[in-house]
């Protein structure tokens, strides 16, 4: 298996050494690049694409998320955001970050971070073994079509939930909002149902009635009525109406 891939992006010189000094153990890892700013980690990502990306938020000429944001669309590294402040961390997992590492960390906080994206990259790694390097390059630089949501936010008041779309048994419509539904909770959110149908992966959320998409996933059967209409039995319990 080859090495992983990882650059380091901070504008502390101290911090991008603990982080180098806390990788040269594992021989597994190969660190392509140390970058102090922006612009750098934008031209020094583009240039090496890395597995794993150790990403400061503050930054001179560009911030993480702007880095983030320069991107080719169909990259996808396993991303460890680095801060010194807190109130990044929402907006860090909003972008898919693996783990969110306050400033200062242990080591034994570093290492489950980085053994986190790192079990991930292997298994993918793994996993895609059989294409060529060239392939799997070219594929990453192909910008993404409408990729679907991982996630759903829900405000409430001046709290944000991130709730994983797999973990959703069904949505209903609510006037201009939407009721999402999981195992253990009814979350108010502030997307119409026709908005969520778009964003939603259409291989597991089904539109069955105008006041309803339902998680494939979590259907038990449907039952049939004497008028030819249908009823969705739902795994936990409930019921919902299936349109002719």
């Amino acid at each position: 298996m080859r090495q992983c891939n990882i650059l380091i992006a901070d504008d502390e010189l101290l911090a991008r050494q603990a982080i180098k000094l806390a990788l040269t153990e594992n021989a597994a890892i190969n660190i392509v690049a140390g970058c102090g700013d922006g612009a750098e980690a934008i031209s020094m990502i583009k240039l090496h694409l890395p597995d794993v990306i150790f990403l400061d938020v503050q930054m001179p000429l560009h911030n993480g998320f702007e880095v983030l944001g320069a991107l080719p669309g169909n990259y996808d590294p396993y991303l460890i955001i680095v801060s010194a402040h807190e109130h990044y961390a929402l907006k860090a997992f909003e972008h898919d970050a693996s783990d969110y590492l306050l400033k200062p960390f242990s080591d034994a906080r570093f290492n489950k971070a980085f053994q986190k994206a790192y079990q991930r990259w292997e298994k993918a790694d793994n996993e895609s073994a059989a294409k060529s390097p060239l392939a799997k390059r070219m594929q990453q630089m192909i910008p993404a079509a409408n990729p679907y949501r991982s996630r759903l936010t829900i405000k409430d008041g001046i709290k944000m939930t991130l709730v994983p779309v797999e973990d959703v048994i069904f949505i209903e419509a609510s006037g201009d909002y939407t009721s999402i539904r999981t195992l253990d909770k009814k979350h108010l959110h502030n997307e119409t149902l026709k908005t969520l149908e778009a964003v939603l992966d259409p291989s597991y959320f089904v539109r069955i009635h105008r006041s309803f998409i339902v998680n494939v996933r979590f259907i038990k059967e449907l039952v049939s009525h004497y008028n030819v209409d249908y009823t969705v039995a739902l795994q936990n319990g409930g019921q919902l109406k299936l349109s002719r």
